[in-house]
């Protein structure tokens, strides 16, 4: 075959692999102001924030907009695997550059379910049938997204509480567990019903990932007090009782207030697991940014780069707040760590959207 022909060749290939993506891969999505909702989910996933009501406002908006219109393709979302037909897709847009194919991974997918079922709330309560669903999946991943969105949509989904005890108590997965026990937490006093089934759960492994969301999702239920935890970050000689404590605060940041102190004297030890864990905790409880925010702000001059690169990512999660500490995130655009210039463009864009743009991002 002749250069010309294998360049018309591919040429044909790629135009139909294009129709056939369009068809087969693109749904047929509502539209707010001219852009279909997978863009606005897009854009609302293009920041590191905790929760979404601080990401892109006209994104938030959009989605507020569209409501339930958007269920449908949210429930697509959550459900979509890992096809053949989109590897394929997925590696030609890595390769070439002569058209770029509508199609998202895996881990995009669950993002933007995620922050459409967030921002929709209560809202998306019709479509908790379809999740519950999705909890018997054959794919793992599916069924963790299933439970993580219908903990986003908070309380309203109780009716899934029996389906998520059943999806951890049958497959018994660390996936089915960390989504499971995330979800009932965010469902709140609603999972009462998951207290017993939750003590029965293996906890008792301090460096297991685990056991914190299992007993932060006992708080969060109201099946034990956040008490004992505050009290554990008064003592610091025991590092990983710091740490996974902090974590289970911060999985909490409904009650963490009274923790935050503690949290900020953990910013001055001299153990860096220590410290790398208030910073990261005080991000996801985001409260009292007065006290914090001064607190946080000389880490981004840290000799150190996790920590200069945590305290970027933390300061951004406070969101306009860290408005006093664009100076200092200035000078991160220029940081020796690509990670940590590329966490400050990031930051900087969102919490001081004028600084940005004088400094030349767009």
């Amino acid at each position: 075959m002749g250069k010309k022909r294998r360049i018309l060749f591919y040429l044909a290939a790629g135009i139909f692999l294009a129709w056939f993506a369009w068809l087969v891969l693109t749904p047929h999505e509502p539209v707010y102001q001219g852009k279909p909702l997978s863009v606005w989910l897009e854009e609302a996933n293009e920041s590191e924030v905790v929760d979404y009501d601080s990401a892109n406002p006209e994104a938030v908006n959009a989605i507020r907009q569209i409501g339930i219109k958007a269920l449908p393709e949210l429930v697509r979302l959550v459900a979509t695997k890992d096809t053949g037909l989109r590897k394929i897709l997925l590696k030609l847009n890595e390769k070439q550059s002569f058209y770029s194919f509508q199609v998202h991974s895996l881990y995009e997918c669950d993002n933007m379910a995620a922050a459409g079922f967030y921002i929709l709330g209560s809202e998306a309560k019709t479509a908790v049938p379809e999740l519950m669903v999705l909890l018997s999946d054959e794919d793992p991943e599916v069924r963790s997204s299933a439970a993580w969105c219908l903990g986003l949509i908070g309380p309203t989904a109780k009716d899934a509480v029996p389906a998520l005890i059943t999806a951890i108590g049958t497959n018994h997965s660390f996936g089915d567990i960390l989504s499971g026990s995330l979800a009932l937490g965010k469902i709140g006093p609603e999972a009462n019903a998951a207290i017993p089934f939750l003590r029965l759960l293996p906890n008792d492994d301090p460096n297991w990932l685990i056991p914190p969301i299992i007993q932060a999702a006992l708080v969060q239920i109201g099946g034990d007090s956040i008490s004992p935890y505050i009290d554990q970050l008064k003592d610091t000689s025991n590092r990983t009782n710091w740490i996974r404590a902090a974590r289970i605060i911060g999985l909490c940041p409904n009650d963490a207030d009274p923790a935050i102190p503690l949290l900020i004297a953990g910013l001055a030890n001299t153990n860096r697991g220590i410290v790398w864990s208030a910073l990261h905790n005080l991000g996801y409880i985001h409260k009292q940014p007065d006290v914090c925010i001064p607190a946080i702000i000389p880490f981004l001059q840290s000799p150190d780069i996790i920590l200069r690169k945590e305290s970027v990512v933390t300061l951004h999660k406070f969101g306009t707040a860290s408005k006093v500490a664009s100076p200092e995130i200035i000078l991160c655009l220029t940081d020796p760590e690509f990670a940590v210039r590329v966490k400050a463009t990031n930051a900087l864009r969102d919490i001081d959207p004028e600084a940005a743009a004088k400094a030349g991002i767009k």
